[in-house]
């Protein structure tokens, strides 16, 4: 009787693979609460799941950092989507022009639904360097006092009021200690 002995030398652990594996599956699992299409997704998983059988765990690793990609991807998108949604809102608040940031921001969400996650984040980024070219240096002090002059020159005159009506009170109660300490 002959006995042969299949001996695999894994270039990385099992419990390496098996972390990978958990982590691929709470990737899909995000993806699908976020109702995203996950079709290159799937199939990296799939092939994952095939290399994880047939103990071929640099395969493994190859997809997985494939996969990972791919959903790091989409999460940072849809974190800076709704920031950068906001901003270019505050900013059509303030009636600053932000027309190339929209435009960016629009090509990245089709992008985004077409499913190609990767290329969506690097619209998503080039649209907030937009934003931030476009509204250089239009928020602050100087930007809202030429937009609403108005509020700007009642609050100097509120502000104003406030400090030479401080000044007076301070003023009074030092000379009223003076002449306290002089009566003494």
């Amino acid at each position: 009787i002959q006995k042969y002995l299949t001996l695999y030398i894994l270039d990385i652990p099992r419990s390496v693979a098996d972390e990978m594996m958990l982590s691929a599956r709470e990737y899909l699992a995000w993806m699908e609460e976020m109702n995203l299409q996950m079709s290159d997704v799937n199939s990296y998983f799939s092939a994952m799941s095939s290399d994880y059988t047939e103990v071929e765990f640099g395969d493994l690793q190859r997809n997985f950092e494939d996969l990972e990609e791919i959903a790091l991807a989409a999460q940072e998108f849809v974190e800076v989507n709704s920031s950068l949604l906001d901003s270019i809102n505050h900013a059509t608040e303030f009636d600053i022009d932000v027309f190339e940031t929209k435009k960016l921001w629009l090509l990245a969400n089709v992008i985004f639904n077409r499913g190609d996650y990767v290329l969506a984040k690097q619209r998503i980024n080039e649209a907030q360097s937009m934003y931030s070219y476009e509204t250089k240096g239009e928020f602050g002090l100087v930007y809202y006092s030429r937009k609403n002059p108005v509020q700007a020159l009642s609050a100097l005159i509120v502000l104003l009021g406030v400090g030479l009506f401080g000044g007076y009170l301070s003023r009074k109660g030092y000379l009223k200690r003076k002449i306290r300490l002089l009566k003494k």
